[in-house]
């Protein structure tokens, strides 16, 4: 454990304290972070929940959150603050205090336990003793965030030690320290890599049918761990891909030549005493054979490939990782040329946009054009409280709408306003269906982290002109749903299928499924999934 400059009697006589028990191996430290959330930044431990902010705890998925008093003197000392629920949601937390490894106190708080309890008790400690108050997730976490702000107090001197004064982003400081419990260690195991040049895997190929002309290869193949126990995992991984090598043969006449190296590959798996490099040697030409039956399969032989490449978001989270300026530049749009021969490509965008960020491209019917949504971002991630409501403000880190055909040419920027538009899906009539926050409306829930634009952002279309051309001046507002909706797509049956989240008869969580409606509007209706807990949710 670390060491914490602690009070001797009182916060400003200082001591040095270490200890090194067995209970102090089960808690590890969190780390500090700057978002905000239930106002206040907080310490997080594993997983994305597992926080402890100025007043609040929420459990983790994998480890209790934990805010730890270090006791600067010896004495009697009373534990007070009232634990409550404040997310109103869920299945409830279990809620804990602990002297060292000792539990001494437990509470189980109801997913809605607005009033909660005072634990209230007395008790003698010694100094450097830790006492540690444990909301665990009881069940799921979600909604698991508890209003917990715990006084320790030595009633002989009357010093207090609340835990919201002593909050920082500091260990020690005020005698509190933030931690999480942790999982069982293991040691660690040496990994090793399997590289294999240009020339390398030419030479391997090349007593193999079918393998393509490779233009550009990859330089590590695979990898996995040196040990006696992998190698046996190796060695199932190899029959794992014979047996696929075997379905693929089984839905087209192979070659003889096909029939012949696959013959070979079986027996060679079927010798004993293999050693490590005989195994990673076959490990490679099976995977190399493999490659080479499904690549010579005429179906499995196709033209080019629209893609998009992009760095991930700064802000990992279901709604807010698509918000403008939550991007980060790099990147762009792009044709594979020869779709498993090659890794060649073309950069449709060049230098023809800012740097920024591209979503969701989509082809038209007759693949001659594809539209996009594109930001344009800074390098460095734009504070959240810096940007006001979108009517309030600049044009800058919007999504915006922008087509071109699809030889790189005639480039158009398509909506240029203070919202966020992307996601674009081409209709039959020629129009297109894309998501805005243009519907004017926050979602129901989320810290002050999602900042002040807009951020629902639900269903319109673009319709076009007499000449059959888009119109970015003729939106029309598909729904009215007051929270987002994601990935219009269109159904083979003329309806457009999309993602929506609806709260209506729904828990906290589970609650984005599968949603269809005219490409006019009209008839919006719940296609699968509204009501079932499994699958989480349903997308794209």
């Amino acid at each position: 454990m670390p060491l914490f400059a602690l009070g001797a009697t009182s916060v400003s006589e200082p001591f040095v304290i270490e200890t090194n028990d067995q209970a102090d191996s089960k808690f590890r430290e969190m780390e500090y972070r700057t978002e905000i959330w239930y106002e206040s930044t907080f310490w997080q431990g594993d997983g994305a929940w597992c926080r402890v902010g100025k007043n609040w705890q929420h459990s983790g998925a994998q480890g209790d959150s934990v805010r730890t008093f270090l006791a600067p003197a010896e004495g009697k000392i009373r534990v007070t603050g009232t634990v409550r629920k404040w997310h109103l949601d869920g299945d409830g937390v279990v809620a804990s205090i602990l002297h060292d490894e000792n539990e001494i106190w437990r509470k189980e708080l109801d997913g809605r336990d607005a009033i909660g309890v005072d634990p209230d008790l007395v008790l003698a400690v010694r100094r450097g003793d830790r006492i540690r108050f444990v909301v665990n997730r009881r069940g799921e976490i979600a909604c698991d965030t508890t209003f917990w702000d715990p006084t320790i107090t030595y009633p002989a001197s009357g010093e207090a030690f609340v835990a919201s004064r002593g909050f920082s982003d500091k260990q020690g400081p005020g005698n509190w320290c933030y931690e999480t419990t942790a999982p069982p260690e293991t040691p660690p195991r040496p990994t090793i890599r399997v590289t294999m040049t240009e020339t390398e895997y030419r030479d391997n190929a090349r007593a193999l049918p079918n393998i393509p002309d490779f233009d550009m290869i990859p330089l590590v193949l695979t990898e996995w761990i040196r040990d006696d126990r992998d190698l046996v995992d190796l060695f199932g991984s190899i029959r794992e891909h014979l047996d696929r090598i075997a379905r693929l043969i089984e839905r087209r006449e192979p070659t003889d030549a096909e029939r012949s190296v696959y013959g070979e590959l079986q027996k060679e798996s079927e010798l004993p005493n293999r050693t490590e490099a005989q195994l990673k040697s076959l490990y490679l030409r099976v995977r190399l054979l493999k490659r080479s039956i499904l690549f010579g399969d005429p179906r499995a032989r196709f033209g080019e490939l629209l893609f998009v490449k992009c760095r991930p978001t700064a802000y990992s989270h279901l709604v807010g990782q698509y918000f403008g300026w939550n991007q980060r530049p790099g990147g762009g749009l792009y044709v594979l040329e020869r779709p498993g021969s090659s890794l060649k490509h073309r950069d449709l965008l060049r230098d023809a946009i800012p740097p920024g960020h591209v979503l969701e491209p989509r082809l038209s019917y007759d693949a001659g054009r594809v539209a996009f949504s594109h930001v344009a971002v800074p390098e460095n991630r734009i504070p959240w409280d810096t940007l006001p409501v979108n009517e309030q403000g600049g044009l800058d880190h919007y999504y915006h709408l922008y087509e071109m055909n699809l030889d790189g040419t005639g480039l158009v920027r398509l909506t240029n306003d203070r919202y966020d538009d992307m996601m674009p899906e081409y209709l039959p009539d020629g129009g297109l269906a894309f998501v805005s926050t243009r519907r004017r409306a926050y979602s129901r829930c989320f810290g002050p982290q999602f900042g002040k634009r807009w951020h629902s952002y639900t269903l319109f279309r673009m319709n076009v002109d007499t000449d059959g051309k888009l119109a970015p001046d003729r939106l029309t507002q598909l729904s009215f749903n007051d929270v987002s909706e994601w990935f219009p797509a269109m159904s083979p049956s003329g309806t457009l299928l999309f993602a929506r989240w609806d709260y209506i008869d729904r828990d906290a969580v589970t609650h984005q499924n599968l949603w269809a409606m005219r490409p006019d509007g009209t008839k919006p209706a719940a296609v699968w999934g509204n009501a079932v807990p499994k699958p989480h949710c349903t997308f794209q």
